[in-house]
């Protein structure tokens, strides 16, 4: 079942989320993450003032996204994987199967 969300303005773009769609939800956390990166979750969930539990699944399986191997990820771009202190996010080495560990 869809819960309503109130408009929000996310990095001064309007956005009408009117329900838990991945795709608008996953273009927003793009947005944020683009101007901001390294944030974590429940950060990225109060900007866009939705639960934390409604974001994790998009951070976790749409591959845009990509995090840090800290105890508490921070978030980026998979775009923005220079950023990261160990390049090899751990999402990014399941995913390539390259795992050096």
């Amino acid at each position: 079942m869809s819960q309503p969300f109130p408009t929000v303005k996310v990095l001064g773009i309007e956005d009408d989320v009117t329900s838990f769609d991945t795709d608008e939800l996953a273009s927003a956390l793009a947005r944020l993450l683009e101007a901001a990166p390294g944030q974590f979750a429940p950060a990225l969930a109060a900007t866009l003032k939705v639960p934390k539990g409604t974001i994790n699944p998009v951070l976790y399986n749409d591959p845009r996204f990509i995090r840090s191997d800290e105890a508490k990820p921070r978030w980026f771009l998979a775009t923005q994987a220079g950023l990261v202190d160990a390049v090899a996010t751990t999402k990014s080495v399941m995913q390539s199967g390259l795992r050096t560990t």
